[in-house]
């Protein structure tokens, strides 16, 4: 029984493309899946802003590609709630989806960006 190599059975290019195709799922894979601080907590970058309406106003930190909920104590609240519309970097150490299917992150700490600071 003869062998065939694989790269005789599918075409050079095909093996190529699908080389890059599988890097590039692994860059954006690993891109989207947050940032990491050299202690362990994660950190998300948003704008800072209200969903719902009053009473049942949350803040919430929004980016390009997702919305998140935030949970976090008083201090924090207050910070944030002041500080709406601006960009911020919010330290979170865990992230859950409430009943809705929404993420939540509890954040721990939040760093109020500068406008040159967010471009």
């Amino acid at each position: 029984m003869q062998k065939y190599r694989l790269s005789y059975l599918l075409p050079t290019y095909f093996l190529h493309i699908s080389f890059i195709s599988f890097i590039s799922f692994i860059i954006l894979f690993i891109g989207c899946n947050g940032s990491k601080n050299t202690d362990g907590t994660s950190f998300v970058l948003g704008q800072i802003q209200t969903v719902n309406n009053e009473p049942f106003a949350v803040l919430a930190v929004i980016n390009d590609t997702s919305v998140y909920l935030l949970d976090c104590n008083d201090e924090i609240h207050q910070t944030l709630y002041k500080n709406q519309g601006k960009s911020a970097k919010v330290y979170y150490s865990s992230m859950y989806k409430n009943d809705e299917g929404l993420k939540v992150l509890k954040a721990v700490n939040v760093e109020i960006l500068d406008e040159q600071d967010s471009n």
